[in-house]
């Protein structure tokens, strides 16, 4: 963390010594780990114990400080003995172990596909609509469902032999055919209604999607103000539905 490395902790024999003169800076360290999103947050077991005493040690240390006016004491020890470093350093050494971004959830929604570099692609698409749901996000929520939606009828399509994609065409209520050899340039509602006749997928995934095909287009503007329609919980919603749906039923 770069921010550790501004408060210049002394690497000498008074490693568990914190000076008084020090605490806003402290105060700064313990406010920017209460912000680290917690999905960041990736230690486990003893790693993570001591991640949690350290704070600790220092909120302590903070505490005695507030109450202590006698300013001849200008250091107070850590009472952690069993630690080797700075609880600051350690701090430091700790959050390096901890990814940047957020990585995919254990849980993969895609291991049917093949394809590991797809997979991994798609896996971090499903873990980003995750973290904008739980966060609120109703827009990057609702787009990003309708475009990995988009993806996986792509993929799905694209494992079918060209005389049956002409066949589903044929038989479909598009009114104007897609290329059936350039399926990459076709739209979700296209895919969709092509995945419908196939009988790839339930009846309830397609009406589902169906009912979410557009709103992906919410973030235009344009369409937005002339639909009348804007990115809610309830459009973030439906589109991740239908991605849920179509995973399950290609497990």
């Amino acid at each position: 963390m770069q921010f550790i490395d501004t408060l210049k902790i002394p690497k000498d024999d008074q490693l568990r010594n914190l000076r008084k003169i020090e605490p806003p800076e402290y105060n700064a360290l313990l406010k920017l780990l209460d912000h680290v999103p917690s999905h960041l947050v990736t230690l486990q077991g003893a790693e993570f114990n001591q991640l949690v005493r350290c704070q600790s040690e220092i909120e302590n240390m903070l505490r005695a400080w507030a109450v202590d006016d006698d300013h001849t004491h200008h250091r107070r020890q850590f009472s952690c003995a069993s630690e080797l470093t700075h609880p600051v350093l350690t701090i430091g050494r700790l959050m390096e172990l901890c990814p940047d971004e957020a990585t995919p959830s254990v849980a993969n929604y895609f291991a049917f596909i093949a394809d590991k570099d797809l997979r991994e692609n798609l896996s971090v698409d499903m873990n980003a609509i995750d973290l904008a749901l739980a966060n609120s996000e109703w827009k990057a929520a609702t787009v990003l469902a309708g475009a990995l939606s988009e993806a996986l009828l792509l993929w799905r399509l694209s494992q079918d032999s060209l005389p049956g994609l002409k066949s589903a065409l044929a038989a479909s209520s598009l009114t104007k055919k897609p290329d059936p050899s350039k399926l990459e340039w076709w739209t979700l509602h296209e895919y969709i209604e092509v995945a419908a006749m196939r009988k790839i997928f339930r009846d309830a995934t397609i009406e589902q999607l169906r009912l979410s095909k557009d709103f992906r287009n919410l973030i235009h503007p344009g369409r937005s103000q002339r639909t009348g329609m804007i990115c809610n919980r309830a459009t973030a919603l439906s589109a991740s539905a239908g991605v849920l749906h179509v995973s399950e039923d290609l497990k």
